[in-house]
């Protein structure tokens, strides 16, 4: 018998990796259904919209700055790069926006303004937007 083949038999057989925590754990990932899931699946009907969760595309001309924007420089090279990624995949996040209460249909950017900058030089007309009632 060989030195390596002594060794085999001795030492004991690694389980391999990959298992997951449930391995460590013994529970089932399916007895505990996670909360957030089933929240993400529910409309929200809080929110005036022509669609059940509060989203709709707008004319970008319809938003304005918000009034409570933390930031009051916007980097140029920043609003270019992020225009030229917007002109390549489109807007993926909407602006977070509320209907301003003056009569109008126009709306103020809650969070995204970076976003509406690069829209703007972007040259899109239309971008995708959630409403929320705030105060």
């Amino acid at each position: 018998m060989s030195i390596s083949e002594a060794n085999n038999e001795t030492a004991p057989k690694r389980r391999a990796l990959g298992r997951g925590l449930n391995a460590l754990f013994g529970e089932d990932e399916n007895d505990h259904p996670s909360p957030y899931s089933e929240a993400a699946d529910l409309p929200d009907n809080d929110a005036p919209s022509a669609t059940p969760n509060g989203r709709k595309l707008v004319s970008i001309s319809q938003l304005i700055p918000g009034k409570y924007q933390p930031r009051h420089h916007f980097n140029t090279d920043s609003i270019n790069e992020l225009a030229k990624s917007i002109s390549q995949h489109g807007l993926i996040q909407p602006i977070l926006v509320r209907p301003l209460n003056d009569g109008s249909d126009s709306y103020e950017i809650v969070a995204g303004e970076r976003r509406w900058r690069a829209a703007q030089k972007a040259q899109l007309h239309e971008v995708p937007i959630i409403i929320r009632e705030l105060d």
